[in-house]
């Protein structure tokens, strides 16, 4: 996941940035403890996950970034339009397809996070936060010791501005991870460009209107997550309710 946010270059500072408290990897524990779910993971009832299937008419909405990037025929582009509007306005998100980002650069982002989290804990733990420092390996936002904490592991980096890239804390095996993170980041805040600008002709805004009000400084981070198998999936959450920090995330 990747995300832009707005910070001014005189008084930037990382929302994500926190004192966070070490806890134990919960893939270590699906691997160790496999039918063992400490407490501190079982959610309230209110706040388990339904295993009921959502009803199959129930669709997430699909953008088409092709009909505007690759066609000049304004009705079809004026329908594309409206079905982001009502995505928007009715859902909060939506699937993007013909995006322009290779299927194949996907794939290895996937490979490189897959092999990251089959390293031993030893060698992932090399990568854990330093200092309140929001990117390493982990799980994240852990502020109190009481608090519910997710059955997931994360290994997070931001990506830019390059003041706040901490490369101690990106992981060197696999070997070409640096180099595929990289591609795919360009990939992605160019494609959260192109979604920024749809926002503004959608809602009738002056061209550049969110580059203006993200400035120069906007942040991209981005969070490679993992969630092992749990033996009672009805009593955990792999990722708390939240609000995302950022403008957009892809």
């Amino acid at each position: 996941m990747a995300s832009s946010a707005n910070h001014a270059a005189e008084s930037f500072r990382n929302p994500f940035q926190n004192t966070f408290i070490p806890v134990d990897s919960v893939q270590e524990l699906a691997l160790k403890k496999p039918n063992d779910i400490p407490q501190r993971y079982i959610r309230s009832e209110d706040e388990r996950p339904s295993l009921t299937p959502l009803p199959s008419l129930l669709t997430v909405p699909v953008i088409d970034m092709g009909k505007f990037l690759l066609h000049s025929d304004d009705h079809e582009r004026q329908k594309e339009m409206g079905i982001l509007s009502k995505a928007c306005i009715e859902w909060g998100f939506f699937q993007v397809v013909n995006h322009g980002i290779p299927h194949s650069l996907i794939d290895r982002i996937r490979g490189v996070a897959n092999e990251f989290f089959s390293l031993s804990l030893e060698e992932k733990q090399k990568y854990a936060p330093q200092g309140g420092d929001p990117q390493g390996y982990g799980n994240m936002f852990v502020v109190d010791e009481n608090q519910k904490l997710d059955w997931g592991d994360v290994m997070a980096l931001s990506l830019m501005p390059e003041k706040i890239v901490n490369l101690a804390l990106w992981p060197t095996t696999p070997r070409d991870l640096r180099n595929i993170v990289e591609k795919y980041a360009t990939q992605v805040e160019r494609a959260s460009q192109i979604i920024l600008s749809l926002f503004e002709e959608n809602l009738q805004l002056q061209s550049g209107y969110f580059k203006e009000k993200l400035g120069e400084d906007r942040m991209l981070n981005m969070r490679m997550n993992l969630y092992p198998p749990c033996p009672r999936p009805d009593l955990v959450l792999g990722l708390s309710p939240h609000s995302d920090a950022g403008a957009i995330t892809l």
